[in-house]
């Protein structure tokens, strides 16, 4: 069995080529890809092209208009200095910080979540909406990396994840992210245990 929320490249997000910041720029490039999955993407308004650049310059920039409350909220959330790691420099860094811009902005409602099975990722999936999950690779000096879960696909006698992957194929140190493939091994390794949710409306 198989099934894909991210059937086709063509609607495949990269943060490769974000303009505002490439390099730590998974959060809202996945948060982007989740809500282009779900229809909710044109909903995110800015002076970019791409609605990832728009989600940093919303929370960042001070002539955006919910930059101020999305500030407050990280420092009320993480303290005075909003807990960024300094090779960040970015409170979207944050999970709940992400959502309460995507609230803000998209009038949603994503949450945050602590702990999250992979069968409850699978029944998500069954629904029809990606999950978006932080994942570690001490293997390579990366302690923090947001991607998708965008479908699954039985291997042999197990169910394998389909991720998309903002940056490359992390787990395999390889260029192509678009659906990785990930073990139950590999996602076991690999997972943080949280990340955010996503709903359709009606």
């Amino acid at each position: 069995m198989e099934r894909s929320l991210l059937p086709n490249r063509s609607n495949y997000y990269v943060q490769t080529n974000n303009e505002r910041d490439a390099l730590n720029a998974c959060q809202r490039t996945e948060l982007a890809q989740c809500f282009n999955i779900i229809g909710e993407v044109d909903k995110i308004k800015g002076p970019y092209k791409q609605p990832e650049d728009n989600l940093d310059w919303l929370a960042n920039d001070p002539r955006s208009p919910y930059s101020a409350g999305i500030i407050q909220y990280a420092k009320l959330s993480h303290g005075e200095d909003m807990g960024i790691p300094k090779h960040v420099g970015n409170i979207v860094e944050w999970a709940d910080v992400l959502c309460a811009l995507a609230n803000s902005v998209v009038d949603y409602n994503a949450t945050a979540y602590h702990t999250f099975s992979v069968n409850q990722i699978i029944a998500e999936i069954d629904k029809g909406l990606p999950v978006m999950v932080s994942l570690k690779f001490p293997e390579r000096n990366i302690d923090g990396h947001y991607v998708s879960v965008v479908g699954y696909k039985d291997v042999g006698n197990e169910r394998y994840l389909i991720i998309a992957d903002p940056y490359k194929n992390t787990l395999l140190n390889k260029p192509d992210g678009f659906c990785n493939l990930y073990s139950p091994a590999d996602f076991a390794a690999h997972y943080k245990g949280y990340g955010i949710r996503f709903f359709k409306r009606g």
